[in-house]
């Protein structure tokens, strides 16, 4: 597993950096490419910045997602357990975290105009959190709408990815059925 960065100006390669797990997810923290957080298959979460490897951590479950949360300087990280981990990067340290009391969760967003965290389960409903309070302000099942369609299914359906507009009024939310959800 690497990553391989590219000046297109000059169409050439910038820097490359060589890992000892696969990559689930990454994000990068800076307006520019300097500074890099890396989930990685094994547990473990990297910072990067410019120079290379800043420094490791490891979180108790398999991760599947992160998400940054500009307004309390947190990495939100969460996987196969119902904790959604919250690691504070201005104090270094991590902090108690949201317990969604859900079997996994797949995957995590932020919105950007307000902060609102959403998170899509693997029992297939959506969670959103107010990070101010810490507390849970809504639960969506979107498979309530096509309840006739998964109702053939075998598995049981799950939410595998969220996105929110630029302007935080629209949320999309992708399902294991296929399906795409949105919200207004």
């Amino acid at each position: 597993p690497q990553l391989r960065a590219f000046e297109l100006r000059e169409l050439s390669q910038k820097f490359a950096r060589h890992f000892n797990a696969p990559v689930v997810q990454f994000q990068i923290l800076s307006d520019d490419w300097r500074k890099l957080v890396f989930l990685f298959a094994d547990r473990t979460v990297e910072f990067h910045t410019q120079y290379g490897k800043h420094h490791s951590t490891r979180i108790p479950h398999h991760g599947r997602d992160l998400a940054y949360q500009p307004e309390t300087c947190e990495l939100l990280l969460a996987g196969a357990g119902e904790e959604i981990f919250r690691l504070n990067l201005e104090r270094g340290q991590f902090m108690a975290p949201l317990t969604t009391g859900c079997s996994g969760i797949n995957a995590l967003v932020v919105d950007p105009t307000h902060g609102m965290l959403a998170a899509g389960t693997a029992d297939g409903t959506i969670q959103c959190w107010d990070p101010r309070t810490r507390r849970r302000i809504g639960t969506s099942n979107p498979f309530d709408a096509i309840e006739a369609e998964y109702a053939e299914l075998d598995a049981q359906p799950e939410i595998t990815s969220l996105r929110f507009d630029s302007r935080g009024l629209l949320l999309a939310a992708g399902t294991s059925s296929g399906h795409v959800a949105l919200y207004d």
